[in-house]
């Protein structure tokens, strides 16, 4: 059903039911970025608003939620993946608040204790083929260079300053 209504926007380039979501890659012609859209199959209290894409509303996780599941995702996944960092420094950066309850619901820790568990391990991390691994055909050169130097130090940053200052 959801494949069907996809390929009225465009070609879905990959597919996949993975352990949470159901996962698609659309792509709406040459040159143009491709869209990932991921359904999820679990209940978390997740919140969501309708949000006009291309003339259809669709129902859009809240960016607390989105924010909160980014960062617990990025301690769950069997294999790191970069571009939840990428994301996670983006949000912090931009002041994106986070839902705690879901913190709590998916890792049973307080939101604290999460944020300290994820500074731990990004102090430690140094992916093997660099920060840029699987972003590298959605930003530039200059963009690139500021991952490869800026990126790991900006979130440690950002949690150090959320663990010493949110009186949440």
């Amino acid at each position: 059903m959801i494949d069907f209504l996809l390929t009225e926007f465009g070609e879905i380039k990959d597919e996949a039911d993975k352990k949470q979501t159901i996962f698609f890659l659309l792509n709406y012609g040459e040159n143009q970025a491709n869209v990932k859209i991921e359904i999820s199959k679990i209940g978390l209290d997740n919140r969501y608003e309708l949000k006009n894409f291309y003339g259809i509303d669709v129902k859009t996780q809240k960016i607390e939620d989105a924010f909160v599941n980014k960062l617990v995702t990025s301690l769950e996944r069997k294999r790191t993946a970069n571009r939840d960092f990428y994301d996670i420094e983006f949000m912090f950066r931009n002041n994106f608040d986070f839902n705690k309850k879901i913190i709590e619901k998916r890792t049973q820790k307080e939101a604290k204790e999460f944020l300290r568990d994820l500074l731990l391990f990004l102090e430690k991390y140094n992916p093997s083929r660099g920060w840029v691994d699987g972003l590298g055909e959605l930003v530039d050169e200059n963009k690139k260079r500021w991952i490869k130097n800026n990126l790991k130090k900006e979130i440690i940053s950002q949690i150090k300053f959320k663990l010493d200052f949110d009186n949440n």
